[in-house]
């Protein structure tokens, strides 16, 4: 934990000994600030709250998505109150758009407490921080489905200004986004997003604020239509609406003695978001913003090489866990895969892990992940499955013209993006392991593990080998190889995988994916 800044103390001291609670000078704000945003967190949760169709509504004292947090490894709460910027969800506005018109008050009357505050005092009561959240340009409305359509008639501010966005809706999409999308060039937009926020904190007592980028990218026009970068103006357009968020935190903490911090989702290099027009390298050295959060539906680099960002400029990272779409990938978002992805990322030694979009299991398993993937020690000892690249490299390139060339991962085979392999070739894995199977016996454990292949056309000579050691002929089953591997083998972190032909045979051999799994039990005594 860190020491609350001698700065801090003075002023708290002054407001205690006067009777009234001093107002902080804005050095003093900005290290509140600081402080809060490296508090320790195990995990944040984040919800997307609930339906927009007003069959849907309901009023609860909180989120039904959130209650079975209590007794879980959760510390902080995001709770994405605009999905369809600017349309609200569930509180009482004037900067945004309600939808449906009249909602929040047939929900809960013209006074008194609404669906923010009721977020809020559920967070008070059991601990967490509670923020509130925001997507930046979500484009589902883009589609043509029922879900779409619902989601384009509930945005009154898009269907009256269409030239405030990339497109028009119907037309054609642009090469890189959706026509859906706001261009962030305008001052109109950003203008409005100064308001939405404003509002928030002007009216709630929240604890952060969160601009998600990620959902959805692009940010501007430029880039959509096929830019390699955005231009210089747009990227120091939006700095300034970040520092217009920096002066309206220091205000509030000035004022109410309290820290508001602000978070964003941005891809997870400089580089990628730099030509995106997010300038994340300088909101970084300006500290306009409090906490990063990255990754969303692709991962450019390592999670070593995010954390090393990240921390060269003490800023804390939430490393956050969409659910991964590789086309065909079986078991992909399994618990045992999720517990497998969130291992890796805290051995690289991100600050937190923040739980996003997570419904894939039944509320049991929901329960068992949150309270294991909060540390280290809790998460040691569970079944994982462990695959060399979680998320793929593919919507990077869709977001961004030239976006692979960004990747600084290797690329490997995936079931719908199959590879080749010859005789007398050879293909090799970095596989990274986030377990310390070695050490499973000392505390009562013993480990299955297997090495798992799914291919096409296997011939006799075909080897596999881990950390330099082949592995005996393994079994099949329909098109996998499932290899027994002793775990002796296994090293905590990278693991090289070897997969070579002979030249006897001819023929190819279609590689599709490359799965580990690691099953714990108690050792028998």
């Amino acid at each position: 934990m860190r020491r609350l800044n001698p700065i801090l103390i003075a002023a708290f001291s002054l407001g205690s000994l006067t009777g009234f609670a001093a107002e902080l000078t804005v050095e003093q704000a900005r290290q509140q600030r600081f402080e809060a945003a490296h508090r320790p967190r195990r995990l944040v949760f984040h919800s997307d709250g609930v339906a927009m169709n007003p069959a849907h509504a309901y009023h609860e004292p909180t989120p039904s998505v959130i209650t079975h947090l209590p007794g879980t490894q959760t510390d902080a709460c995001t709770y994405s109150l605009i999905h369809q910027f600017p349309v609200v969800r569930l509180y009482r506005t004037k900067a945004g758009q309600e939808w449906p018109p009249g909602i929040t008050e047939r929900l809960f009357g013209k006074e008194g407490p609404d669906g923010l505050d009721d977020y809020i005092a559920f967070c008070r009561k059991h601990g967490y921080e509670a923020w509130w959240a925001m997507r930046t340009n979500d484009t589902h409305d883009a589609t043509t489905d029922a879900h779409g359509e619902e989601r384009w008639r509930s945005n009154l501010w898009k269907q009256t200004h269409p030239e405030l966005l990339i497109g028009r809706r119907g037309d054609p999409h642009p090469p890189h986004g959706n026509t859906t999308a706001f261009d962030y060039a305008h001052s109109a937009v950003r203008e409005k997003v100064v308001e939405v926020v404003s509002e928030v904190a002007q009216n709630y007592p929240v604890d952060g604020l969160l601009l998600d980028f990620f959902r959805h990218l692009p940010t501007f026009k430029t880039t959509a239509l096929g830019a390699k970068e955005a231009t210089d103006e747009e990227r120091a357009a939006l700095t300034a609406l970040l520092r217009r968020l920096r002066d309206l935190r220091d205000q509030r903490g000035m004022k109410t003695g309290r820290p508001l911090l602000l978070a964003v989702r941005t891809p997870d290099t400089f580089e990628y978001s730099h030509a995106l027009g997010l300038d994340l390298e300088q909101w970084m050295k300006e500290k306009l913003i409090d906490v990063w959060i990255t990754p969303g539906y692709f991962r450019l680099t390592e999670w070593e090489d995010i954390v090393k960002l990240a921390h060269s400029h003490d800023m804390p990272v939430w490393a956050a866990t969409d659910e991964s779409r590789v086309k065909d990938r079986e078991d992909k978002n399994s618990i045992e895969a999720y517990r497998a992805r969130i291992m890796n990322m805290r051995r690289a030694g991100v600050d937190s892990v923040w739980i996003f979009n997570y419904f894939h299991f039944p509320k049991e398993a929901e329960f068992q992940l949150l309270n294991e993937a909060g540390s280290l020690d809790t998460l040691a000892f569970t079944d994982k499955l462990y695959v060399a690249d979680d998320l793929g490299p593919k919507y990077a390139g869709f977001y961004l013209a030239n976006g692979l060339s960004y990747v600084g991962r290797p690329k490997y085979f995936a079931p719908a993006e199959p590879e080749m392999l010859k005789p007398d070739q050879w293909y090799n894995i970095a596989l990274r392991i986030g377990d310390d199977v070695k050490a499973a016996t000392s505390h009562g454990f013993t480990a299955a593990i297997t090495l798992k292949l799914q291919a096409a056309g296997v011939p006799e000579d075909f080897q596999i080998e881990l950390n330099g050691q082949p592995l005996p002929r393994g079994s099949l089953q329909g098109e996998w190889i499932d290899y027994s591997v002793p775990p002796e083998l296994v090293k905590l972190g990278i693991n090289q995988v070897t997969l070579r032909r002979g030249n006897a045979i001819p023929g190819e051999m279609t590689l599709k994916d490359l799965q580990l799994s690691i099953r714990y039990r108690r050792a028998s005594r």
